[in-house]
């Protein structure tokens, strides 16, 4: 709340368990690497796939939310984190085939991988001087059914795990040339899920600090 543009959807901290800015993972990176916040262009509940060219923050392929992503003053970021993904999986939004390669037109985007390659073409478009990173998505868990096992993976309606939109994302990074964050492989699993989210998918501080440290580290290389 008051770090996200005005009008876009707010989750923390009314909910989950992140109570103060200074615990999200992206202002961590920001304070230890001093560098400056342009805009944390998010929304809670968003994907990449819909309608591209409605003023509405849920639909992360949209005008609407790559415009979200200058300063105040109109001011081009330097460095642009693509972290998007999540939500497609819990909405069980088909990943479609597009590579990267293959140009999405406007109007009702369909799935995530033509959602996702839209966003990164008008990202180059509008902020051709950016250095992009295309973030691959934590595990996400459904809950388990014993004290011994809290989380199981989450299984979405296209019978899709997470992994299958991160393996996508890593497809489509790789053929335009773009680095990955592999937050994936950041520490948060299946075993520690109780203790790094609250309920599977929205980390608690001790995940944010372990997707910090990937982060900081991928943009030191």
């Amino acid at each position: 709340e008051g770090w996200i543009p005005e009008g876009n959807s707010v989750f923390y901290p009314q909910n989950g368990a992140v109570k103060e800015v200074s615990q999200t993972w992206w202002k961590l990176v920001l304070d230890e690497m001093g560098l400056t916040l342009c805009t944390n262009g998010s929304s809670s509940g968003s994907a990449c796939f819909g309608y591209s060219q409605e003023e509405d923050p849920m639909f992360g392929c949209s005008d609407y939310r790559i415009a979200q992503l200058a300063g105040d003053g109109g001011e081009a970021p330097d460095i642009i984190l693509v972290y998007m993904g999540t939500n497609d999986v819990l909405m069980s939004a088909a990943i479609g085939d597009n590579d990267g390669r293959r140009a999405v037109e406007e109007g009702m985007v369909g799935n995530f991988s033509d959602g996702y390659t839209m966003i990164l073409d008008k990202i180059a478009k509008r902020y051709p001087a950016a250095q992009v990173y295309c973030c691959t998505l934590l595990p996400v868990g459904n809950w388990g059914s014993t004290e011994s096992q809290p989380f199981v993976p989450l299984v979405n309606g296209q019978e899709a795990t997470s992994e299958a939109y991160s393996a996508q994302i890593r497809l489509i990074a790789q053929n335009r040339g773009l680095p990955v964050i592999d937050l994936e492989k950041c520490g948060i699993t299946l075993e520690n899920m109780a203790q790094t989210t609250a309920d599977g998918v929205h980390p608690t501080p001790e995940g944010m600090r372990l997707i910090a440290d990937t982060v900081r580290k991928s943009l030191t290389k």
